[in-house]
């Protein structure tokens, strides 16, 4: 019998973290952040850095709440565009013009359910009820750089996305649109809702007036005249300002203040209302690299 060599294995110190996609960590976060309970406007809890923990690029630039959404959301300053948030406010970065968030290019969308929205820039908000187990889901919007109006006319290339600036900067028109790709991603980690036809049209508010170096209207008020963190599923559209069409329908997700004030006690998830003035909405993307 003839005997056996044995050869040494190389082996490994450590163990590698597997290679894992933006998507993939969107939906793990799901689950992480619906086990995080008592979340309110007052008590923001660790949602911020479990977001920020799920994934090396995301971060956090707003807060969003009752009285403080577009008009009467405040700004705080920070070198790197970095803060550890403990109520509602936006970030700017003040090592870099004062510009919205850390200035620093989005990551590309990676390992959607549709490969559609893959290689573009996104935002999503975790959003809450303020109950104790509030937990609704993520809203994301995948942007196509596209603009569209009401007919479905596209732009092409009429609004490019980057950076957190440019998803604000410039306000678009009345009537004209973000072209984006809509995601919701339930608290167990499944996609729930989607629209992928390319007909979903997200303007956060054609009077925001964003300054064009910053992305928002003033430290002291990101808008200076209302603004959506909401869309609408099944090709509608939305526009944060007079006269644009409201989220508050059906396929309606999120909160706003349409031709409003900025006290809106009422957050909307699939075309369905919850009367609460505890909610809260982490803004984040995937900017810090």
């Amino acid at each position: 019998m003839v005997g056996r060599t044995q050869v040494a294995l190389p082996t490994f110190q450590g163990a590698q973290k597997p290679n894992t996609t933006i998507f993939e960590n969107l939906k793990t976060l799901a689950v992480s952040l619906d086990a995080l309970t008592s979340i309110t406007n007052s008590n923001l809890g660790s949602v911020q850095s479990t977001i920020e923990g799920a994934d090396e690029s995301f971060h956090v630039f707003a807060v969003i709440g009752t009285n403080d959404l577009a008009e009467s959301l405040a700004g705080t300053g920070a070198s790197g565009g970095t803060t550890s948030f403990s109520s509602p406010k936006f970030v700017y970065n003040t090592g870099a013009s004062n510009i919205l968030s850390t200035g620093n290019t989005i990551v590309d969308m990676t390992g959607g359910p549709n490969s559609v929205i893959d290689g573009n820039k996104w935002m999503a908000m975790a959003l809450y009820d303020g109950t104790t187990n509030g937990f609704k889901g993520i809203m994301l919007w995948v942007f196509t750089d596209d603009l569209i109006n009401s007919s479905n006319s596209i732009t092409t290339d009429g609004h490019t996305v980057t950076t957190a600036k440019s998803i604000f900067y410039p306000d678009n028109g009345s009537q004209s649109y973000n072209r984006i790709y809509a995601v919701v991603i339930g608290d167990d980690g499944a996609v729930d809702y989607s629209d992928y036809n390319g007909n979903v049209g997200w303007n956060f508010s054609n009077g925001q007036a964003p300054g064009s170096s910053t992305g928002y209207n003033g430290t002291s008020r990101f808008a200076s005249d209302d603004g959506l963190w909401a869309f609408r599923l099944s090709g509608n559209k939305v526009d944060g300002n007079s006269p644009g069409p409201d989220y508050k329908s059906a396929y309606g997700f999120g909160v706003g203040n349409y031709n409003g004030g900025d006290s809106v006690s009422q957050i909307y998830w699939n075309g369905t209302s919850t009367s609460t003035s505890n909610y809260v909405g982490f803004v984040f993307t995937g900017d810090m690299s």
